[in-house]
C-alpha cells in the first residue's frame, strides 16, 4: 500500500502556483515576501472498509504581514476556490499519477493574528478521500 501524500502535495503547489496572485512555498525559505502561501502538514487515515482507500486531511496556510485581516481572507478564499470549487461545472479534483480522488472539501478555515502582532495567518484544512489505483 502507498502514501498519497507526496502526489497530493505536488498537485497541490502546480494547482496553487498557477492560480492564485502570491508566491506558494512547500518549504518556507529564510528571506520569505509576504503575502505568500505554504503547504502544510499531512495527516492520512487508511478506509478500514475500502481497499486501498484512504482520507488525507491536509492544511495550506496563508501568511501576510502588515497587511489587513481582509487581505489574508481575500488570499485564502482565492485559494480555497482553486482547491474545492468547481468554475466548469466538472470536478476539481487534483489529477494524481497512483491515486483517484473521489473528493475534496474544506474542512475548516481559521485566521488569526500571529503572536508578532503584526502577521496575519490563516489556516485552511482541506479533506482528500483518495483510493489507489
Amino acid at each position: 500500500m502507498k502514501l498519497a501524500e507526496f502526489e497530493i502535495q505536488t498537485a497541490l503547489y502546480a494547482r496553487l502556483n498557477e492560480n492564485i496572485d502570491c508566491p506558494v512555498y512547500d518549504d518556507t525559505p529564510q528571506d520569505v515576501q509576504y503575502p505568500h502561501v505554504t503547504i502544510g502538514e499531512f495527516i492520512t487515515v487508511p478506509d478500514t472498509v475500502k481497499c486501498n482507500a484512504f482520507v488525507i486531511a491536509g492544511s495550506v496556510h496563508g501568511w501576510d504581514k502588515g497587511g489587513s485581516r481582509k487581505s489574508i481572507i481575500e488570499i485564502m478564499s482565492d485559494v480555497i476556490e482553486r482547491i474545492t470549487v468547481s468554475t466548469d461545472s466538472t470536478t476539481n479534483f487534483l489529477t494524481l499519477t497512483n491515486f483517484s480522488v473521489h473528493n475534496q472539501l474544506l474542512v475548516s478555515n481559521n485566521t488569526i493574528k500571529d503572536i508578532d502582532g503584526e502577521t496575519w495567518h490563516s489556516i485552511a484544512t482541506i479533506e482528500f478521500q483518495v483510493k489507489q489505483n
